[in-house]
């Protein structure tokens, strides 16, 4: 009932059109190319492989935390996967977001995207718990990491996709505090969490 709950609240917004996509294949992986011709700017998308035997690929970017792709601007993404460069017409661009909260494309994956942003909140929330809850950041590192390896995407999505947000946020987490400190890695995370709540509205 909650799937179908935000479905219906992303096809109520305005449609707006996809935006523009070029896919190119380059030494050891392909680059997508989004161009967004709208007057509002552009913060997610999904890109996928679509009919092509035997395979399948989705790409997800998600500009919640960061620079939006304004008006008449590229944003290239460069990936690991061969394939999608090799057989471009087989690569979509399926669903979007604008930072006015429209959408363009399939509704239910437009609504995808939402679900990925809540799953991602919840597990800024809990990063940000424990890190609150310990002074001994090897033992919390090591915590994340077994935390992240038990959030598994649900359809064909594996672990290590980028489907998987709630798993994304916790296991960047485990590999910044190696870097930063536990203080330093607890303000990023409360700018995640407000710029994902004011997302979500």
């Amino acid at each position: 009932m909650k799937w179908l709950v935000v479905c219906f609240a992303v096809s109520c917004f305005a449609q707006l059109p996809l935006p523009e996509l070029h896919t190119d294949a380059v030494d050891a992986g392909s680059v997508f190319r989004v161009k967004n011709h709208q007057s509002v700017p552009l913060v997610a998308y999904i890109i996928e492989l679509l009919g092509y035997p035997g395979s399948f690929y989705t790409f997800i970017v998600d500009e919640v935390n960061g620079p939006p792709v304004k008006q008449g601007e590229e944003r290239a993404s460069r990936v690991q996967n061969m394939t999608v460069g090799a057989v471009p017409d087989y690569v979509k661009l399926t669903a979007a977001l604008y930072a006015d909260g429209s959408a363009a494309g399939d509704s239910a994956k437009a609504a995808a995207l939402v679900e990925r942003r809540k799953a991602m909140l919840e597990a800024t929330r809990g990063v940000i718990q424990r890190i609150n809850a310990t002074k001994d950041k090897k033992a919390l590192i090591a915590e994340l990491n077994a935390w992240a390896d038990t959030i598994v995407a649900p359809g064909k999505a594996t672990r290590n996709s980028n489907l998987n947000g709630g798993r994304s946020v916790v296991a960047d987490a485990a590999a910044a505090l190696e870097t930063l400190s536990l203080e330093a890695e607890l303000a990023q995370l409360k700018k995640l969490e407000s710029a994902l709540v004011a997302a979500l509205g």
